[in-house]
């Protein structure tokens, strides 16, 4: 049996521990330690938690316990499921000709040489974190411009033609293009047996198996938009454009080793 003042003792120790072992994430004033919770709110005892007397059940109540843990169970963020793998890049666009008749949208109507901070991502499509560059892959990026108008996002693809038209049809495309769930492995057949099956496919996998699939830098490759755009003039007159970014540098595939 332990007597009251080990008891006493005890309790004065474990207070110290965690006072000694307290996390600190922020200070106030730059003097006094002080832990938060996601929200930035301030967490007097972040090892205490609520629970029903002495020995019952936990509280759901418990904003900071629950908080903590769904922190926990989301550290790890899964990849996408395509376009997984990418590199970045920030620059600009610059517009060096005057398109102000058929669209007021910035920056292509604010005159020759206005200038918008932008950033890039490029990216294969089947690609995995881990994936090598030189894969027979469709390419494709991402544009972020930052206009006077707000942001603009624009998605391109380094091929004109997609492997289906219907949308209903993309999961199980990408599903065949994956690693096959039951062998952890990509699996040709599979892959295959969808082009073979799905047509429409056909024009998209000849451009694939050309050097148009496996270019030698992301700087290498043209950039075709999925999707036609309407774009109005001041005078409220519509054109609709299929915008084309065409790369300076030649096209080039990766060199044949073998």
């Amino acid at each position: 049996m332990v007597s009251s003042s080990s008891s006493s003792f005890f309790q004065r120790a474990h207070v110290l521990l965690s006072l000694l072992l307290l996390p600190t994430l922020t200070f106030a004033n730059d003097t006094l330690p002080l832990y938060t919770d996601g929200g930035g709110h301030p967490v007097s005892s972040p090892y205490n938690y609520q629970r029903v007397g002495t020995n019952g059940p936990l509280l759901l109540q418990d904003f900071y316990l629950i908080d903590t843990l769904s922190h926990f169970v989301r550290e790890r963020i899964p990849e996408r499921l395509v376009h997984a793998k990418g590199s970045g890049a920030h620059g600009y666009f610059q517009v060096t000709r005057d398109i102000s008749n058929i669209t007021m949208a910035a920056p292509f109507s604010e005159g020759i040489g206005a200038k918008v901070p932008l950033s890039m991502r490029f990216s294969t499509v089947a690609g995995e974190a881990g994936s090598p560059d030189t894969n027979r892959d469709p390419r494709g990026f991402a544009i972020k411009m930052r206009t006077s108008k707000g942001i603009w996002d624009w998605v391109f693809n380094n091929t004109p033609v997609f492997f289906v038209r219907d949308p209903t049809k993309f999961p199980l495309f990408i599903h065949s293009q994956k690693r096959d769930p039951q062998t952890n492995l990509r699996n040709p057949t599979i892959q295959w047996d969808y082009w073979s099956q799905n047509q429409e496919s056909i024009y998209q996998v000849m451009i694939l198996f050309s050097d148009r699939g496996t270019p030698f830098s992301w700087a290498q490759m043209h950039g075709w938009g999925g999707h036609t755009y309407k774009w109005v003039s001041r005078k409220f007159k519509s054109q609709y454009p299929h915008p084309i970014f065409v790369a300076f540098i030649p096209l080039a595939p990766f060199p044949q080793f073998f």
